[in-house]
């Protein structure tokens, strides 16, 4: 009876509206409370930790995917599964950090230019020697692993140098091999381009042409 009573009345109506309000205040600051507890806090960063550190493996797989342009050899090297270095033409593929490393070989051309000093035995044969090369990394499996092993790390110049020997010794044994034989002109050069293709092979490297005299 007394509660009928006082919701009937309307100051008291008032007061207990207040009073409601206050508790409802209450009752949102201890939820607020209770949501920035140590335990949320902590949970919070572990989320941001872990967020970062997925987008850190992200990066990191992004940056070791490594692409190999037409006019490159890519070389992986390190803990490959035959051993030897993988030779990579074309494509794509994946570098393991810490356990694998890459590096790239030229295609590109390489001119060569032998000195005058190469050319003797010209009045003999009867026809002059060529100058003029032009060597290449070459892109056959077998020819690009002797590459990787011998060429990499190397400059063009070193490489320019490594090959002037070979085609220097090889102009040499193809002039005395005309003497001797008395070769003309055209067996003369098909002798020279043997000699030089087998000698610039044990580099990975193959003739892309010489300029005749």
């Amino acid at each position: 009876m007394l509660a009928v009573t006082v919701l009937r009345c309307p100051c008291m109506h008032g007061k207990v509206r207040e009073m409601l309000t206050q508790l409802n205040l209450c009752g949102l600051l201890a939820s607020d409370d209770a949501s920035t507890s140590p335990a949320s806090v902590v949970m919070v960063i572990v989320m941001v930790a872990m967020a970062m550190l997925v987008f850190s493996c992200f990066l990191l797989l992004m940056k070791q995917y490594k692409r190999c342009p037409p006019n490159r050899l890519l070389v992986i090297y390190g803990k490959t599964s035959s051993g030897a270095p993988t030779i990579i033409h074309g494509g794509a593929v994946f570098v393991v950090p810490l356990l694998q490393n890459y590096a790239y070989l030229s295609l590109d051309p390489i001119d060569v230019e032998l000195s005058l000093s190469s050319q003797s035995g010209t009045k003999s044969l009867g026809f002059a020697l060529p100058q003029k090369f032009t060597v290449a990394i070459s892109t056959v499996p077998e020819l690009a692993q002797a590459a990787a092993v011998r060429l990499l790390g190397l400059s063009v110049t070193e490489i320019r140098n490594r090959a002037e020997e070979i085609i220097g010794s090889a102009l040499g044994r193809s002039v005395e091999a005309a003497l001797e034989s008395r070769l003309d002109h055209d067996a003369f050069y098909t002798k020279l381009e043997s000699e030089i293709s087998s000698g610039l092979k044990t580099l990975g490297l193959e003739l892309v042409s010489l300029k005749r005299a």
